[in-house]
Formats: C-alpha cells, sequence, structure tokens
C-alpha cells in the first residue's frame, strides 16, 4: 500500500510513527462523530450529555439508540454507562475492521 514491492521495508521507527499517525486519525474521526452525535441529540432531542454520549456512542457502535427512561432509577452513578459507550465504540470499531480486513482478503 505504501512501499512497492520491489522497495526496502522502512525502519521500524518510521512504522512505528506512521501506526502512531494512523490511530491518531482514526481518534479524531471518532471523537467528531461522537461530538456531532452528542450535539444532535441535545439540541434536536432536549438529553441529558450523559444521555446524549450514551446514544451517540451505541449508533457509532452500530447498536442503534438507548431508551434512556427511567436509566437513572437503575444506576446510581455515571460510571456504568460511561463503560458501556466507550465498549459499544471499540466492539463496533473492532467489527469494521473484520470486515475491512476480509473484503481485502476476499478482493485481493
Amino acid at each position: 500500500m505504501y512501499e512497492k514491492h520491489h522497495t526496502r521495508p522502512i525502519s521500524t521507527g518510521r512504522f512505528a510513527l506512521r501506526i502512531i499517525k494512523h490511530a491518531g486519525f482514526s481518534f479524531v474521526i471518532i471523537a467528531v462523530s461522537l461530538l456531532i452525535g452528542i450535539a444532535g441529540y441535545i439540541i434536536t432531542e432536549q438529553m441529558p450529555l450523559l444521555d446524549a454520549f450514551l446514544n451517540s456512542a451505541m449508533l457509532l457502535g452500530g447498536m442503534g439508540p438507548v431508551k434512556t427512561d427511567g436509566l437513572r432509577d437503575l444506576v446510581n452513578t455515571d460510571i456504568p454507562v460511561i463503560i458501556s459507550s466507550y465498549c459499544n465504540v471499540k466492539t463496533g470499531k473492532l467489527a469494521y475492521e473484520d470486515l475491512c480486513t476480509e473484503s481485502k482478503r476476499h478482493y485481493s
């Protein structure tokens, strides 16, 4: 993808920097997507910030929106909501990476 087959591979340091750059770019895309979703839920649905974060994370991860009515009665702190939001975004990202890897294998 980056180096031609007949050229030497790049050094380990340059490869590590490339990986860090790509990871940073991915993080920015995910963060911006979450912020847009959070803003949308706050503006259109008048949701509290944490509920908007949860729903945005669930949509970004591919799960769909969550019914947040009565959620505060079940959960005493905000930590479980934050953890489930993070896990869902991570799971969705891993599923997407797996899909892309399978597509590359199939079409290569």
